[in-house]
Protein backbone atom coordinates (compact mmCIF):
# COMPACT_ATOMS: atom_id res chain seq x y z
CA UNK A 1 0.00 0.00 0.00
CA UNK A 2 1.48 3.62 -0.93
CA UNK A 3 1.86 5.66 2.29
CA UNK A 4 1.10 9.40 1.48
CA UNK A 5 1.82 12.18 3.71
CA UNK A 6 -0.39 14.08 5.63
CA UNK A 7 -1.34 17.00 3.34
CA UNK A 8 -4.39 19.27 3.89
CA UNK A 9 -6.72 19.27 0.75
CA UNK A 10 -6.56 22.64 0.08
CA UNK A 11 -2.85 22.20 -0.07
CA UNK A 12 -3.48 19.53 -2.76
CA UNK A 13 -5.97 21.79 -4.35
CA UNK A 14 -3.33 24.64 -4.43
CA UNK A 15 -0.70 22.15 -5.84
CA UNK A 16 -3.10 20.61 -8.56
CA UNK A 17 -4.04 24.49 -10.07
CA UNK A 18 -0.01 25.06 -10.43
CA UNK A 19 0.29 22.32 -12.37
CA UNK A 20 -2.52 23.06 -14.55
CA UNK A 21 -1.95 26.57 -14.98
CA UNK A 22 2.25 25.13 -15.62
CA UNK A 23 0.60 22.64 -17.81
CA UNK A 24 -1.60 25.30 -20.33
CA UNK A 25 1.60 27.65 -20.54
CA UNK A 26 4.19 25.02 -22.05
CA UNK A 27 0.91 24.03 -24.33
CA UNK A 28 0.72 27.45 -25.48
CA UNK A 29 4.17 27.47 -25.81
CA UNK A 30 4.46 24.56 -28.28
CA UNK A 31 1.34 25.57 -29.99
CA UNK A 32 3.29 28.63 -30.92
CA UNK A 33 6.30 26.88 -31.85
CA UNK A 34 4.43 24.84 -34.10
CA UNK A 35 2.85 27.95 -36.03
CA UNK A 36 6.48 29.49 -36.18
CA UNK A 37 7.29 26.15 -37.70
CA UNK A 38 4.20 26.87 -40.15
CA UNK A 39 5.43 30.35 -41.41
CA UNK A 40 9.08 28.75 -41.97
CA UNK A 41 7.03 26.23 -44.20
CA UNK A 42 5.41 28.98 -45.95
CA UNK A 43 9.02 30.93 -46.27
CA UNK A 44 10.20 27.75 -48.05
CA UNK A 45 6.91 26.76 -50.16
CA UNK A 46 7.35 30.86 -51.11
CA UNK A 47 10.76 30.49 -52.97
CA UNK A 48 9.99 26.90 -53.85
CA UNK A 49 7.06 28.36 -56.10
CA UNK A 50 9.77 30.20 -58.28
CA UNK A 51 11.52 26.79 -59.10
CA UNK A 52 9.54 24.01 -58.45
CA UNK A 53 5.70 24.89 -58.14
CA UNK A 54 5.08 21.25 -57.51
CA UNK A 55 6.87 21.28 -54.30
CA UNK A 56 5.56 24.47 -52.84
CA UNK A 57 2.06 23.12 -53.23
CA UNK A 58 3.48 19.64 -51.00
CA UNK A 59 4.62 21.89 -48.88
CA UNK A 60 1.80 23.77 -48.57
CA UNK A 61 -0.15 21.31 -47.80
CA UNK A 62 1.74 20.24 -44.94
CA UNK A 63 1.11 23.73 -43.54
CA UNK A 64 -2.47 22.78 -44.16
CA UNK A 65 -2.06 19.68 -42.15
CA UNK A 66 -0.36 21.95 -39.24
CA UNK A 67 -2.93 24.28 -39.28
CA UNK A 68 -6.06 22.09 -38.70
CA UNK A 69 -3.96 20.28 -35.56
CA UNK A 70 -3.54 23.64 -34.38
CA UNK A 71 -7.05 24.92 -34.56
CA UNK A 72 -8.05 21.49 -32.81
CA UNK A 73 -5.49 22.60 -29.77
CA UNK A 74 -6.51 26.09 -29.43
CA UNK A 75 -10.18 25.31 -29.71
CA UNK A 76 -9.97 22.33 -27.12
CA UNK A 77 -11.67 23.65 -23.55
CA UNK A 78 -9.24 24.05 -20.90
CA UNK A 79 -6.06 22.92 -23.07
CA UNK A 80 -4.55 26.39 -22.90
CA UNK A 81 -5.18 29.56 -20.82
CA UNK A 82 -8.30 31.94 -22.77
CA UNK A 83 -5.14 34.50 -22.96
CA UNK A 84 -3.57 32.22 -24.74
CA UNK A 85 -6.42 31.27 -27.13
CA UNK A 86 -6.40 34.80 -27.95
CA UNK A 87 -2.95 35.41 -28.69
CA UNK A 88 -2.68 32.10 -30.81
CA UNK A 89 -5.87 32.84 -32.37
CA UNK A 90 -3.81 36.00 -34.00
CA UNK A 91 -1.17 34.02 -34.66
CA UNK A 92 -2.90 31.35 -36.64
CA UNK A 93 -4.85 33.92 -38.53
CA UNK A 94 -1.97 35.38 -39.79
CA UNK A 95 -0.62 32.43 -41.17
CA UNK A 96 -3.71 30.93 -42.54
CA UNK A 97 -3.78 34.65 -44.22
CA UNK A 98 -0.20 33.64 -45.42
CA UNK A 99 -0.84 29.85 -46.71
CA UNK A 100 -4.05 31.48 -48.44
CA UNK A 101 -1.98 33.96 -50.44
CA UNK A 102 0.78 31.60 -51.28
CA UNK A 103 -1.77 29.62 -52.54
CA UNK A 104 -3.63 32.00 -54.61
CA UNK A 105 0.35 32.67 -56.22
CA UNK A 106 0.85 28.54 -57.26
Amino acid sequence: MIQTPNVAPADLVAEFERVRIQAQKIRAHAICSRIMTARTFCSIAATQARMNPEGARNTLSKVRRSIDEIERHIAEPNHISPTSVVDLSRLLSALIATADILERSL
